[in-house]
């Protein structure tokens, strides 16, 4: 277990505090990325169908 919770310790001494702080900034910049930046239409086939299933796992759950 310490072998697995050393690979996720943050650099710099962050604590994950900070991080959750910066969860929400770093979300809105990658929803204004996607809507500015193109995808391909592979990968967006790929969230279409990832958004689907969770929606049916969460409905049925």
């Amino acid at each position: 277990m310490n072998a697995l919770t050393s690979l996720f310790k943050l650099p710099g001494g962050q604590t994950g505090g900070q991080m959750k702080a910066l969860a929400g900034p770093l979300l809105i910049i990658m929803i204004l990325g996607m809507m500015i930046l193109p995808l391909p239409p592979f990968i967006l086939d790929l969230l279409f169908t990832f958004n689907i299933a969770l929606s049916i796992i969460w409905c049925c759950w």
